[in-house]
């Protein structure tokens, strides 16, 4: 069996057994056990009116940190691609996110259980990205807990 093969039965047992709510909720779990478990002190936001789920204590200063996640995979060549929609619910209305709403995207892949943090300048304004574990130009954000 191949990765994309072994990606591709991952993400069907994601999709089989849970909704978009509960994939989400998978992807805040695992944001705050990887950041705690990177020394970060972790605040989860208890409403949705601003464009980021946590605040993370760098030490000097205070991080936000929007977490989205993806299990939707297509294969790029030979390696999986995930592709993954980054806007915000507002007044009912899905919007781009601006460079105030968060610091940090946090994005989660179902499956091969990747995390990736990447800052706010790479996908403010962006309505859609493609990570993929060896030539997105994301690679270097995987697992990239120097905040």
């Amino acid at each position: 069996m191949c990765v994309g093969e072994f990606a591709s039965l991952s993400v069907f047992y994601y999709h089989l057994y849970m909704n978009e709510q509960e994939l989400g909720m998978v992807a805040e779990i695992e944001f705050k056990k990887r950041a705690v478990s990177n020394g970060f002190i972790v605040c989860k936001v208890l409403n949705d009116r601003g464009g980021y789920d946590f605040i993370i204590d760098c030490g000097d200063r205070l991080t936000k940190i929007q977490v989205k996640s993806s299990s939707s995979v297509e294969m790029r060549g030979t390696s999986p691609s995930y592709n993954l929609t980054i806007k915000k619910r507002k007044s009912g209305s899905r919007t781009l996110y601006d460079k105030n709403d968060y610091d940090f995207l946090a994005i989660y892949i179902h499956g091969p259980n990747m995390m990736y943090i990447i800052p706010i300048a790479e996908t403010s304004g962006k309505m859609r990205i493609f990570v993929n574990s060896k030539k997105s130009k994301y690679t270097k954000y995987l697992d990239a807990w120097n905040l």
